[in-house]
């Protein structure tokens, strides 16, 4: 009987400890694939996204950038750990539209990021979803 409650006991600590397991940060690299479109002032972020073409597909990956309520310029932080990888197009070209999306939606820590003088700079994101998520339509005739 002391067997059995062992055997239990270890098991859902087998579980727990699964489920409590975070995944690494994806470091997303600034380039001209990661597009920002700011307000006139260029304080705040209307919209953010990262444009992926690959042959004749193309798809936007949308993203809520964290700002905390400051200007988008100065409210980056420095990255301290240098040890990250930077997902950078080399990344994303090499996997289909599915798997990116799975990339982005499974991980739930993102940075942008930009390199300066040797040290890391970055903002934190959410990871919105894709163009194919949204429907678009347009009336071509009167109802």
């Amino acid at each position: 009987m002391k067997t059995i409650y062992i055997s239990i006991i270890f098991f859902f600590y087998a579980i727990l400890n699964c489920s409590a397991q975070e995944t690494e940060p994806i470091y997303i690299e600034m380039n001209s694939d990661f597009k920002i479109i700011k307000s006139q002032d260029e304080k705040n972020v209307l919209q953010s996204y990262l444009f992926v073409r690959k042959g004749s597909f193309f798809d936007s990956y949308y993203f809520n950038i964290q700002t905390d309520f400051k200007n988008f310029k100065g409210s980056e932080k420095k990255l301290c750990d240098k040890r990250f990888i930077i997902f950078n197009e080399s990344n994303y070209k090499n996997m289909s539209p599915c798997e990116l999306h799975e990339f982005f939606s499974d991980n739930k820590i993102i940075y942008l990021v930009y390199k300066k003088e040797d040290n890391f700079y970055g903002w934190g994101m959410f990871y919105e979803g894709t163009s194919k998520n949204t429907i678009k339509s347009v009336q071509t005739t009167r109802i």
